[in-house]
């Protein structure tokens, strides 16, 4: 892992031709990991995705230049060896980071239009997020999805659920189809989701209260009330 976060690193600073760039870790995990790129006055963003979360700069790629979705970051160059990609900064700490004290509802509510916004904006374009290779979550196949899961007994196991709960669902397997029809008869129009999206995936530029959604990763097309 070691040789890879060099190569990875050599890459960025080759890509933005700042060789002395600064780095700042600002997450390590098995599935990502993130660094600040300090030049002398811009900040950007190196990311590495796991192989099958790698599918986060397409994502990224679509929404922008096909959807029109700005508030999101914007890719400056990719390494598809390296399963990596640098960004410009798009804010400056987390909703979470800024709500330690009390928490920030006027900007959650700004990120939750935001988002309407974008579940509303990827909506005509699901056939090219799925080209891309975004997992099909639709309500057509959610109950195959789901059945498959709950079968799956070494992941329940992993999950360390009981006999009981497992029972529970897979009560529900019978039901779910006609579950899944009935919300499809309202209309609704499937979407891009974020899948994630939490208080750590909210970005705020302090200066000008502009919010951004960060971690495209984990995306999935299906029902916006999913």
């Amino acid at each position: 892992m070691q040789g890879d976060d060099a190569q990875m690193l050599l890459w960025a600073r080759q890509a933005l031709g700042v060789p002395e760039a600064r780095e700042e870790w600002i997450v390590k995990t098995p599935w990502s990991a993130v660094v600040a790129l300090h030049t002398t006055d811009t900040v950007y963003y190196l990311k590495r995705t796991a192989p099958d979360l790698f599918i986060e700069a397409a994502v990224i790629d679509t929404c922008r230049k096909l959807c029109g979705i700005n508030d999101i970051p914007e890719i400056i160059a990719q390494n598809d060896a390296l399963h990596c990609f640098l960004m410009n900064s798009c804010g400056d700490a987390s909703l979470r980071t800024l709500s330690r004290d009390c928490f920030q509802m006027d900007l959650f509510l700004q990120a939750l239009a935001q988002y309407r916004a974008f579940q509303q904006a990827t909506a005509p374009h699901v056939s090219a997020f799925l080209d891309r290779g975004v997992p099909d979550w639709r309500l057509a196949q959610f109950p195959a999805l789901y059945e498959a899961l709950i079968s799956d007994d070494a992941f329940l196991a992993a999950q360390k659920l009981n006999a009981e709960q497992i029972r529970q669902l897979r009560q529900g397997v019978p039901k779910l189809p006609a579950i899944c029809a009935e919300l499809a008869g309202f209309g609704i129009p499937e979407c891009l989701n974020h899948s994630d999206l939490n208080d750590n995936n909210i970005l705020v530029t302090e200066a000008t209260g502009a919010v951004s959604i960060i971690d495209l990763g984990e995306t999935a097309v299906d029902h916006p009330f999913l």
